[in-house]
């Protein structure tokens, strides 16, 4: 018998491996448009922005088509580069790259839609910043799922063991619909047929179908985020019920009866404040803008229900201002929400011209009539003061000219003409809060919601602020709530004074002052002669219901009470002071120089009325000291220097640091549980995958046995066709012979090119030869087999013998097994497989995972100031850094033992010897450091919260993701010298890739091992993880160089970041400042500003420094600072902020810097309490900046803490940081 291989077609290699890499790196490449669109949106959610666009006419449909635009607009941009690429470096040369290009433009496009529907979940960005991470990964993981399936020939291409429905299903994740596509595109491109328009209904899983399911992605991302934002409940939304599309009403919208006189809506007040409701005439009824009937809002909290509303019913007039007054927590921005739509009420009726905002379809129409300034400034920092205002008009209807006319008129009132153009986030905080209130007027609505408009806003702009609302009021209805009384008193036309819920009292100023006034205040100023006990027995003569309010140096106060002027016997008071003995008044008598009459004030009907509720528990002890006789202040105490340690401080910020983290409500699962299960369920997958069959076992060699590869994969799962290839004549022997073997096997006879009729697998040839020695035919025997079916020969072998043997007989007579033993095998190929990738992959994104975005808590502490307030307070640089990485560090190292636990207990191939343990525990634990200072370092490239959440962990996962892939796939084509060279320059510059490169390196010198040695599951020696051609030593090691420095670079961008001089960073001295611009701002000095400058100057000279010294201080914004050497170019940009300020203030004096808002206030104060740098001059000379903080304490306008904090926490960390 002889041999013959069947021929082969041109070989093409198996891409599976290549196609898992290529797949994974387009998501991850793609999927950062994710992070950056769900937290943006989030943000805007988070902010108000979007509730209150919406509240004032913004469409849904129109909001999610401008983000799908405009984002739509940058991914396009993207998806041409890089298809420009793919034609430039024929990546697909047999394709057609349109094809490719129309697959990544629908790609990209429900990456769009997948954003709006994911943050339809979150409320917090800093929960939403997390999701993208998770989600790649466990793409992943179902992606590498799927990959397990999958064979290919050079034939077929790609074939899938999962069932095609499964697939289809599957592709509803546009990710896989997409990775499935570059498969069948790169596989059918190797095989030479490539992708194009006649192509895509080849193969198992045809192109069309995930590129029709990505389009189909897209359309039900979006239809899902519609349905779910109006389904989810949040804080600033109303959601309604689920099935809310399956109502008639949806789509049959009823007519609203628009007449406010329905007597269904007649106003009904409780018993108890009835009186205290002022009545108004009737021809007021046509005049009610909003009409408010027994409503009640009620919130359930886990211990509680608080009722925010409580059955509050009143009337709202047109060309009147309605102010809602009432302490902190009483109920007011929870009615002005229900007014607005963002809250449904429990009960009741609120009508708006007719609409009741109960019925959620009044809602579209409501939000043509309503303009809204809430808490927050609702405005968007990369706008200029216009392009806010035109956002906002436009969301009215109205035309471009229109829009021009009302924003120049607006911009007017509001006094911001200079900073039309100007971006909103560089406005002062007044500014931007007048800002809020033209965008809550601007197109004209009929209802304007005010929630405390003049917060923050200085006294000149609060008057015109005034005016511009008494201006407005004309044809429309406003709402305003506010703490200021005077504001209160002099602006609204009636005032609601609402207490836990309950509406106390509602009316004018004067029918309030009336009803809860305390009377006149008698105001008396004493001579040194005066004596207040006299005066107070005098006044206890006249009337014994005369108080004694207040006393306060020479100033005398009492309250004469509301009855005594009803009564008429308020002349008789002041006659009794006026009244002569012996040409002396009694006035003069008591030693009463002068003395005045005042009203009562709304502040006294508030505290008031205060005083009436059984809200008294907080405020008990300051009401008895408010009616307490005030005597003169106390004496100054001396100052105490405090001797403090640094071990007290930074324990102190160490607790609030550690219950910052524990008290997050998603900590725990994202930091702690979620890798592990990831993890887990990756190490499960992976112990699956291409798992060798080490048992050396007896296979019986029959049918079945060819249909297998070398590899032990199947083949085929049909049965293979034995083939008799028959160039003879027609003879009777052969043709007994192949008609016996058909009786076993399924049989193709032929006598053609044996490739035309491919693929079989075994095979005979059968001939006559002529012997010329013996002068007769013989007929002779080839086995033709295919190698690729390992058993083809000795099962053709086994087959022609049986056949031969029972030749015209019984096969079930005589049969003749044939076994194949393989011998044992003595070692494992070294190469970079499946599986090797997605053990890398895996256990590495897992540990980046973990330390990924710490420094974005950095960027939020200075953004909100906290490091400001810190430092003052007197906690260095070094302990805040000190109790951050601790917690930080601390908080990583818990799921990253917990993932070392999981990696021994799985027994890990490659991962499992001694040494490959120990540079595992190494790897992980310093990388687990370096990655959080490089976090920490990053930190420093964003100025805000929301910007370095959503961009700062898509920096991170790509410096690690796109090194990784090129060492791996370098490696995988035996480029070793290259593979490691990328390996030793990535891990210098890119620190957060190093454990992907270290732990890929630790797996090589375990299978190179077995390998060179020619064993199998023996562990290399500790000794060989540590050469330095292996790799491993390396990664270590500049892994602990990253470590060591950067803590010296985060000091020094500490410095710049404080100081604002990048030099004093570097140990260099400043470059002196330009004064030039403080020549230009010069004015005229008051006299008594130039003696405040000469007493400031004579006590510098002697040395003689009161509490707090400021000589001739200066800042400068915009100044640059040039590390090596001063620029020629003339700076632009610059602002003076403060020019040339001298005063000192001593021991037991306040000292009040007043000022419109940008005057520089907060500059001047920022700069003596040391959170900013000083240009030019001096605070407090020959004290150190160290000694200065110890002594000052620091109450910023901002609130610089920790949310998830609480009270009793977060008070006892600065009492530690004082207190000895």
């Amino acid at each position: 018998m002889m041999t013959q291989r069947m021929p082969k077609v041109v070989f093409h290699q198996n891409p599976t491996t290549i196609l898992s890499i290529t797949s994974i790196y387009f998501i991850v490449a793609f999927l950062s448009f994710i992070n950056s669109l769900c937290t943006h949106l989030v943000v805007e959610k988070e902010k108000k922005i979007r509730p209150t666009m919406q509240a004032m006419g913004l469409q849904e449909t129109a909001f999610w088509l401008s983000w799908a635009i405009v984002q739509y607009f940058f991914t396009t941009c993207v998806v041409v580069i890089s298809t420009i690429i793919i034609v430039a470096i024929n990546v697909l040369p047999n394709s057609n790259v349109f094809l490719f290009f129309l697959a990544l433009m629908f790609f990209t496009l429900t990456l769009i839609t997948l954003s709006f529907l994911l943050s339809t979940f979150f409320k917090k960005s800093q929960t939403a910043m997390t999701l993208p991470a998770f989600y790649v990964f466990m793409v992943t993981l179902i992606y590498l799922a799927i990959g397990l399936t999958r064979t290919y020939s050079a034939s077929t291409g790609l074939v899938y063991t999962t069932p095609k429905w499964a697939m289809v299903l599957l592709c509803l994740v546009s990710p896989i619909a997409f990775a499935l596509y570059v498969d069948n595109t790169i596989s059918m491109d190797l095989s030479g047929v490539g992708m194009n328009f006649s192509t895509m209904q080849d193969g198992y899983f045809p192109n069309y179908i995930p590129m029709l399911m990505l389009l189909l992605d897209a359309v039900l991302y979006y239809f899902l985020s519609v349905y779910l934002e109006k389904v989810i409940s949040g804080d600033f939304k109303r959601s309604i019920h689920p099935c809310f599309c399956l109502f008639p009403s949806y789509w049959r919208k009823s007519k609203i009866k628009s007449g406010i006189d329905n007597p269904n809506f007649d106003i009904e007040f409780n018993a108890d404040i009835k009186d205290n409701v002022e009545k108004v005439p009737q021809e007021f009824d046509s005049k009610v803008g909003i009409r408010i009937m027994r409503l009640l809002k009620s919130f359930k909290t886990t211990k509680e229900t608080i009722t925010a509303v409580d059955n509050i019913s009143l009337n709202m007039y047109e060309d009147e201002i309605t102010c809602l007054l009432g302490h902190n927590g009483a109920g007011k921005t929870t009615l002005i929400n229900i007014l607005t739509g963002f809250l449904k009420p429990d009960s009741g009726h609120a009508m708006i011209y007719g609409y009741d905002v109960a019925n959620a379809g009044n809602l579209e129409q409501l939000k043509t009539m309503i303009g809204l300034c809430p808490q927050e400034n609702i405005i968007h920092d990369q706008l200029t003061c216009k392009e806010n205002l035109r956002a906002f008009a436009a969301l009215k209807g109205f035309s471009a000219e229109e829009i021009e006319d009302e924003i120049d008129s607006l911009l007017k009132d509001l006094n911001l003409t200079e900073k039309a153009d100007v971006f909103s986030k560089n406005l002062s905080g007044g500014q931007k809060r007048k800002l809020s209130v033209g965008m809550a007027f601007i197109g004209k609505p009929k209802v304007v919601f005010l929630d405390e408009p003049t917060a923050g806003v200085d006294p000149l702009s609060r008057r015109n602020m005034w005016e511009l609302l008494k201006k407005y009021k004309k044809n429309h209805c406003i709402l305003l709530t506010t703490h200021f009384m005077d504001e209160a008193d002099i602006l609204s036309d009636r005032k609601a004074i609402i207490s836990k819920g309950k509406l106390q009292c509602y009316g004018s100023s004067l029918f309030l002052k009336y009803n809860y006034g305390i009377g006149y205040h008698l105001n008396l100023l004493t001579n040194s002669d005066g004596d207040v006990g006299r005066i107070q027995q005098h006044m206890d003569n006249l009337n014994a219901s005369i108080k004694l309010k207040r006393t306060h140096g020479s100033e005398v106060a009492f309250v004469i009470p509301q009855k005594q002027i009803d009564q008429n016997r308020f002349p008789d008071i002041l006659r009794s002071l006026e009244e002569k003995e012996n040409d002396v008044t009694k006035a003069e008598n008591l030693g009463i120089k002068s003395y005045g009459v005042s009203m009562t004030t709304l502040e006294d009907v508030f505290f008031q009325i205060g005083q009436e509720e059984t809200v008294k528990e907080s405020t008990d002890e300051l009401n008895d000291d408010e009616n307490a006789p005030m005597t003169n202040a106390a004496p100054v105490p001396e100052v105490t220097y405090l001797n403090n340690t640094s071990y007290q401080k930074y324990t102190a910020l160490f607790k609030v640091f550690f219950f910052n983290h524990i008290r997050h409500p998603m900590f725990v699962i994202f930091g702690i549980v979620l890798p592990n299960i990831l993890v887990l369920a990756s190490l499960l997958i992976n112990k699956y995958m291409d798992a060798d069959n080490d048992e050396n076992i007896p296979v019986q060699l029959d049918i079945t046995s060819l249909l297998y590869d070398y590899a032990g994969k199947a083949l085929s799962a049909a049965k293979p066709q034995f083939l008799i290839y028959n160039t003879t004549t027609a003879d009777a022997g052969i043709n007994n012979v192949t008609a016996d073997i058909a009786k076993v096997l399924s049989v193709n006879r032929t006598n053609v090119d044996l490739l035309t009729v491919a693929p079989h697998y075994i095979g005979s040839n059968f001939y006559w030869h002529s012997n010329q020695t013996l002068q007769t035919n013989q007929l002779v025997h080839t086995a033709i087999f295919n190698s690729t079916a390992v058993h083809a020969i000795p099962t053709i072998a086994n087959y022609i013998t049986n056949t031969l043997m029972n030749l015209g007989g019984n096969f079930s007579v005589f049969n003749i097994s044939t076994n194949n033993w393989p011998w044992p095998k003595l070692r494992k190929t070294a190469t970079v497989s499946g599986k090797t990738f997605a053990t890398v992959y895996t256990l590495s994104f897992a540990f980046l995972f973990i330390s990924n975005g710490v420094g974005i808590q950095a960027v939020k502490d200075y953004e909100f100031h906290l490091r400001s307030q810190l430092r003052v307070s007197g906690v260095s640089n070094t302990i805040y850094w000190a109790a951050k990485r601790t917690i930080d560090l601390g908080n990583a190292l818990i799921p990253v033992i917990f993932l070392l636990i999981i990696i021994l207990a799985f027994q890990v191939e490659n991962l499992n010897s001694a040494g490959s343990i120990l540079c595992l525990v190494l790897m992980c634990f310093i990388y687990t450091a370096c990655n959080e200072q490089f976090s920490y370092l990053l930190s420093y490239a964003f100025t805000s919260f929301e910007s370095c959440q959503s961009v700062s962990p898509n920096i991170s996962t790509t410096i690690a993701l796109l090194p990784s892939y090129a060492v791996l796939i370098l490696y995988m084509f035996q480029y070793v010298t290259a593979s490691k060279a990328i390996h030793y320059v990535c891990s210098i510059f890119f620190p957060p890739y190093i454990i992907f490169g270290g732990i890929f390196f630790i797996v090589m010198v375990q299978m190179n091992y077995n390998h060179i040695n020619k064993t199998i599951d023996v562990a290399a020696p500790v000794e060989d993880f540590f050469k330095w051609d292996n790799m491993v030593l390396y990664s270590i090691l500049i892994t602990l160089f990253h470590v060591i420095w950067m803590p010296f670079l985060i000091n020094a961008l500490d410095i710049w970041k404080a100081t604002g001089k990048l030099r004093l960073a570097f140990g260099l001295k400043p470059l002196p400042v330009s004064y030039d611009a403080l020549k230009d701002q010069t004015v005229e000095e008051n006299e008594d500003v130039l003696v405040e400058r000469q007493r400031v100057d004579n006590l510098v000279k002697k040395k003689e420094f009161p509490m707090a010294t400021v000589q001739k201080i200066s800042k400068i914004f915009g100044q640059p600072d040039h590390v090596c050497f001063k620029s020629k170019k003339a700076p632009k940009n610059m602002k003076v902020a403060v020019n040339d300020v001298s005063f000192c203030v001593k021991g037991g004096e306040v000292l009040g810097l007043l000022g419109p808002n940008g005057a520089g206030k907060t500059t001047c104060i920022s700069m003596m309490s040391g959170e900013l740098g000083i240009d030019k001059g001096k605070v407090s000379k020959n004290l150190s900046l160290s000694l200065t903080i110890f002594l000052i304490t620091y109450l910023p306008t901002y609130l610089p803490t920790y949310l998830p904090t609480y009270l009793p926490t977060y008070l006892p960390t600065y009492l530690t940081i004082y207190l000895p």
